[in-house]
């Protein structure tokens, strides 16, 4: 599955749980937050001063080594 900047952070968390870390290596404590059911990516990125090109870049990283294993 390919991460967009549409998909809310929930369904990316939902879909695969080592996101969390990778969230928080960007700073953003998605998994303690209430907002991630309704904010996209992009909008998540937005309000923390994230390069989003450089976490969806990371993340996709994440999940195409996660297929690999």
């Amino acid at each position: 599955m390919k991460i967009t900047r549409e998909m809310t952070i929930f369904e990316i968390i939902r879909s695969h749980p080592q996101a969390a870390a990778v969230f928080e290596e960007f700073n953003m404590a998605c998994s303690d937050c209430m907002a991630v059911i309704d904010d996209t990516l992009e909008q998540g990125a937005r309000q923390h001063g994230i390069d989003l090109d450089q976490l969806l870049i990371r993340l996709n990283a994440l999940f195409a080594q996660e297929g690999k294993e």
